[in-house]
């Protein structure tokens, strides 16, 4: 790969001097292109500090420690050390650094749906460290836990939380599909209530999605018109129907274009409450939590993040 950054033509970004913190997944570590990049901006001024994971946390603590001397936070990872990020944003009250993405991982699905290059890291790396394109943003809260991409949940959804991590690591992005293919024939749907301002639902669902972002598992477009600035959350519901959900289901894993109205149920608002019969194991940006009442909430505005200009997650 050319690791070459070129400079940008007008002087816009966050300006040499700005300090940086590069939270990098432990996976990726050894990559000469990330290393490259990395000198290439120093040679032009920028402060960057590097940090890298080895286990679940790591990229919290790291962010949290300088939320309020940074300019900006990179998550280089996937959706996971995304939200971990985030997390250590939030942690702390007078927080002014700006979250930033370079996508890494397994599933970049926030990256995606945000519309951050995927596939040219020097690009990405770029728009993470001398954008100055930065946009205060919703995150989702239900406890003392925060969603910034997608909670999703119901039997129809347990494929991200149940694909190996060999097979994550074999087949990448396909995995998700593999794995979800192979349980499909095994689903079976769960009683549930929701309620939300002008909402009100019951019934048996298959899955369930609440949105900041527009994706998850590796691609599935749960809520196609999510926007991170609106200040509400979109729902959507697969009802188990008469077969109808599970053929919902198979289309979205096998990226095929759908009607999702036909076969769902949507709606926006600022909150929802979900009560289940039996014990609801709901993934939480990856991260799985139970229980049988949830309440999820946006904090309008609640981080600042950096977002390519004419974000498809932006409004307007």
């Amino acid at each position: 790969m050319n690791a070459s950054v070129s400079k940008p033509s007008n002087g816009a970004g966050f300006g040499p001097g700005a300090q940086i913190r590069l939270v990098l997944h432990g996976t990726q570590a050894d990559r000469q292109d990330i290393r490259d990049l990395v000198a290439a901006l120093r040679d032009e001024g920028h402060e960057i500090d590097v940090r890298v994971t080895w286990e679940a946390g790591h990229a919290r603590r790291f962010a949290a420690e300088v939320a309020e001397t940074a300019k900006v936070v990179v998550a280089a990872g996937g959706d996971g050390t995304v939200s971990e990020v985030a997390e250590g944003l939030l942690d702390v009250e007078n927080a002014s650094a700006a979250l930033a993405v370079l996508p890494l991982g397994t599933a970049n699905d926030f990256a995606a749906a945000a519309g951050i290059p995927e596939d040219d890291v020097a690009s990405a790396l770029r728009l993470a460290t001398v954008s100055s394109s930065i946009h205060d943003i919703d995150v989702l809260r239900c406890g003392d836990h925060i969603v910034l991409n997608m909670a999703t949940a119901g039997p129809g959804t347990q494929v991200t939380v149940e694909t190996p991590d060999g097979l994550k690591r074999a087949l990448g992005v396909l995995s998700y599909t593999v794995s979800g293919i192979a349980q499909i024939g095994s689903i079976e749907a769960q009683e549930g209530s929701l309620r939300a301002p002008e909402f009100e639902w019951s019934g048996r669902f298959l899955a369930l999605a609440l949105g900041n972002g527009r994706q998850a598992g590796g691609g599935a477009v749960l809520c196609p018109d999510a926007r991170v600035d609106d200040g509400l959350l979109d729902l959507r519901v697969i009802p188990e129907g008469d077969g109808a959900g599970r053929l919902l289901i198979d289309s979205l894993l096998h990226g095929r274009d759908i009607t999702l109205e036909e076969n769902s149920i949507g709606h926006r608002a600022p909150w929802v409450e979900i009560e289940t019969k039996d014990t609801l194991q709901v993934n939480l940006d990856g991260e799985p939590v139970e229980g049988t009442r949830f309440r999820f909430e946006v904090d309008p505005g609640a981080l600042r993040a950096v977002l390519p200009k004419g974000s498809p997650l932006l409004k307007g």
